[in-house]
């Protein structure tokens, strides 16, 4: 216990940072490296991870709810409107997705766009 306090101290005194992903967690701020993915590149075709057909998942995307060529999937009009629930949106886009043979990946498992973390299963 007492060598866990002891790096810990360490840690917070000297400022230092983990990185993870592309991106340094420091006490204050957090430096990354490379962008996020907008959230449509997630969604990849089981047998064509990091080769999906950008075009085509972007019709199923529309076609499934979102709103074409948005970084969030929903315009900010939409997303801020009284009647947007945006967990059951989810859920249906989630479902549909699915649906037409599409898996959807987390931010672990792709990584940063232009990065040395990036893991080619995301496309753009």
């Amino acid at each position: 216990m007492r060598f866990l306090f002891v790096y810990f101290s360490i840690f917070v005194l000297t400022g230092c940072g983990i990185t993870i992903d592309g991106c340094t967690y420091h006490m204050t701020y957090t430096p990354c490296d490379g962008e996020q993915f907008p959230r449509v590149a997630f969604y990849q075709k089981k047998d064509t991870v990091g080769r999906t057909n950008a075009e085509i998942r972007w019709n199923d995307a529309k076609h499934c709810g979102a709103d074409y060529r948005e970084p969030y999937l929903f315009s900010d009009y939409r997303y801020k409107s009284k009647l947007f629930d945006y967990k059951s949106e989810i859920k249906h886009f989630d479902n549909c997705m699915s649906k037409l043979g599409y898996i959807k990946l987390t931010v672990e498992e792709c990584g940063r766009m232009n990065s040395v973390s990036d893991k080619k299963k995301c496309n753009m």
